[in-house]
């Protein structure tokens, strides 16, 4: 079965299973000195069955030295979810504190937090 295609660019990407068969997450993430400085989490929802196709649900990000950037240190760690022929939703989602900038964004937290959309 075909599966969403990897975030490009980063140092690291994977599939991470997402529990269910319509639902499929990619991670791309950059590694820099035991730093995370970059990270892309994309839920992905099957939309066509034959042939099969896949369309973006979800993204969580983190971008800190891009101009354009979200920042989770800076701006907190939020959602987008897109919807048919609507404009994306921002959710801010409840978390503990980010860790200090010379520490990681929890890439486990994340995508807990990610499957938490899921459900």
């Amino acid at each position: 079965m075909p599966i969403p295609s990897l975030p490009s660019g980063y140092d690291v990407a994977k599939h991470v299973d997402a529990d269910r068969p319509d639902c499929h997450l990619t991670v791309g993430f950059d590694r820099e000195e035991g730093r995370i400085p970059r990270f892309l989490i994309l839920l992905h929802y099957q939309t066509a069955t034959d042939p099969i196709r896949w369309g973006e649900l979800a993204r969580m990000d983190h971008n800190e030295t891009a101009v354009l950037g979200h920042d989770v240190y800076d701006e907190g760690l939020h959602v987008d979810i897109s919807r048919r022929s609507e404009r994306t939703v921002h959710i801010d989602v409840p978390h503990a504190p980010a860790e200090p900038r010379d520490g990681n964004p929890s890439l486990c937290r994340l995508l807990q937090t990610t499957r938490w959309v899921l459900h």
